[in-house]
C-alpha cells in the first residue's frame, strides 16, 4: 500500500493488489531422435546399407551435436568390440529438425548390432532395427548366379535369341527347298501327252438297233 504526493492510493503492477512475479526463462539445447529408416529391406553381404536418422531440437537454444553410427561385435572372450562406422557433426537451431544419412557395407551374415550414438556417449546409444543379413547373391536367380547379372548377360541373351532365330530361318528355308525338289521330281515323272488324240466320232449303231427305233416311231 502507499500514496502519491497528492494522497491518492497507488494502483498498477508492483502494488499490493498487483504484485510483481519473477519470470524465469530456461535456455536449453535438447536434441531428440525422431525416427530411423534403413534401406534395403533385405540386405546381403557386401551390399551398402543406408541409414536415415531424423533429429529434432526441442530446446530454445541452438547447439552442436555429434551423431555416430557404431557397431558392437562380439569377440571370442565374450567381450564386445566397438566399431565406429561413421560420425557427423551437425548444428541445430531452436525447434529445428534435420536428416542425417549414414552408409556402411554389410560385412557378415546374421544380425548386426548397430546403434546411433549421440556425442560419443555409449549410454545414449539407440538400436537400429536391421533385418538379418543374407548371404551374398541370395536374391539372384540361378541363371544370374551362373552367368552374372550385368550388361554382359543382356548381350549374351540377345546373341542367343538371334542365333536361334537364324537357325530356325535356315531350317525353314531348307524345308521349302526340299518341298520344291519333291514337286519337281513328281512333275518329271508325269507321262508326256500323246501327239494325236483318238477319233471323237460316235461308235456305229449295232445291227438291228436302228430298226427298233423306226418301229417305235
Amino acid at each position: 500500500e502507499g500514496q502519491d504526493l497528492a494522497g491518492n492510493a497507488l494502483e498498477g503492477p508492483g502494488t499490493h493488489d498487483v504484485p510483481r512475479i519473477p519470470a524465469l526463462e530456461v535456455m536449453h539445447f535438447t536434441p531428440e531422435l525422431l525416427s530411423i529408416w534403413t534401406h534395403p529391406s533385405a540386405p546381403e553381404v557386401g551390399q551398402n546399407i543406408r541409414v536415415d536418422v531424423r533429429i529434432n531440437n526441442l530446446g530454445n537454444l541452438d547447439g552442436n551435436l555429434t551423431v555416430g553410427l557404431w557397431a558392437w561385435e562380439s569377440r571370442s572372450n565374450m567381450e564386445f568390440q566397438i566399431i565406429d562406422l561413421s560420425s557427423q557433426n551437425i548444428s541445430l537451431d531452436p525447434r529445428q529438425a534435420t536428416l542425417v544419412t549414414f552408409q556402411f557395407e554389410a560385412w557378415r551374415e546374421g544380425d548386426l548390432q548397430v546403434y546411433i550414438v549421440l556425442n560419443e556417449n555409449e549410454s545414449s546409444r539407440l538400436p537400429i532395427d536391421l533385418p538379418p543379413i543374407r548371404e551374398e547373391g541370395a536374391s539372384l536367380s540361378w541363371f544370374e548366379r551362373v552367368f552374372g547379372d550385368g550388361p554382359m548377360v543382356v548381350s549374351f541373351l540377345i546373341l542367343v535369341c538371334t542365333a536361334l532365330g537364324f537357325g530356325i530361318a535356315l531350317l525353314w528355308l531348307r524345308d521349302e527347298e526340299e518341298t520344291d525338289d519333291e514337286w519337281d521330281d513328281e512333275e518329271e515323272g508325269w507321262p508326256d501327252p500323246p501327239e494325236e488324240f483318238p477319233d471323237e466320232t460316235p461308235p456305229p449303231i449295232p445291227p438291228g438297233l436302228g430298226d427298233v427305233d423306226e418301229e417305235e416311231e
